[in-house]
């Protein structure tokens, strides 16, 4: 494993290693120019996060909880220097817009306690909006990494799915977002999605934008589910009969461009556009 990695690390151009150091740099510059932004947390808050489990673990909905009181706390203490909407401190949403690009440019597990806490802080509405925006930006900069550097990587990892991929997309060029709609809504992993589409030939503004409404349906749920916080005990409430009933209205908008598509052309190729994805064979 150790002399793969050696050897790829050896294959990469000197471009893509300048796009990786620009990309870490910038993440750090911003991290802790946002932290400096952080008002002085107070001792409730500090009580707060001296609660939260800080050994490596995946985030769990009680850290959401946690996270939700604390910057509930900042907020009394902000001074005024938040987003007047919301209430919550600009800060504190410019540090969870910064970790939720980073966990998704790194493909580190944890976006679903983010967008919970988006919900919780923010309402599922202003929250939709910004985990649509900071997770395209995310995958985009999962794309852009790919692209620059990472096609020798995931074609060692993933030969026979990139394959299959690249004939998925070669026989729907020409309605690349409403595939890629369906790609997202399927069982294939969204890493797999952002690492393979720069290198099988997706242009980065239809990756975008069937990125967008493709993760709509899960974000919807997310969010939603961050405004009842309170009311969950598990993961598994995220669906419940009103959240089920609000996901199946975001998932009919997220489809929307493949059924107008559909109707126009006749349904004449339906079976083209499920059959690989419903069957699961690139997942």
């Amino acid at each position: 494993m150790a002399s793969f990695f050696g050897r790829y690390l050896s294959q990469i151009p000197p471009h893509g290693l300048a796009f990786l150091v620009l990309l870490l740099a910038s993440y750090a510059l911003l991290f802790i120019g946002i932290l400096r932004w952080l008002p002085p947390p107070s001792e409730q808050a500090q009580d707060i996060l001296a609660r939260i489990n800080t050994s490596l673990h995946l985030p769990t909905l009680e850290d959401a909880r946690l996270l939700r009181e604390a910057a509930i706390a900042y907020s009394g203490d902000s001074g005024g220097d938040g987003d007047q909407s919301t209430g919550v401190p600009i800060p504190i949403i410019a540090l969870l817009s910064l970790a939720y690009i980073g966990m998704m440019t790194f493909a580190i597990p944890g976006s679903l306690s983010l967008s919970i806490l988006a919900g919780a802080l923010m309402g599922a509405n202003r929250a939709l909006v910004l985990v649509a925006v900071v997770s395209c930006i995310g995958a985009c900069c999962t794309y852009t990494m790919s692209y620059t550097f990472g096609a020798a990587l995931v074609t060692a990892i993933w030969p026979q799915r990139l394959e299959q991929f690249r004939r998925e997309v070669e026989a729907r060029r020409g309605r690349l977002v409403n595939y890629l709609i369906m790609a997202r809504l399927s069982p294939v992993p969204n890493t797999f999605i952002n690492v393979a589409s720069p290198i099988v030939g997706v242009p980065l503004p239809t990756f975008a934008l069937g990125t967008i409404l493709g993760t709509l349906p899960n974000n919807f749920a997310a969010v939603s589910a961050g405004e009842r916080i309170g009311d969950m005990t598990s993961l598994k409430d995220l669906y419940s009969t009103k959240s089920a009933i609000a996901l199946g209205a975001a998932f009919l908008c997220s489809a929307l461009p493949l059924v107008l598509h559909r109707s126009k052309s006749g349904g004449g190729r339906r079976r083209e556009d499920d059959g690989d994805l419903n069957n699961g064979k690139l997942a």
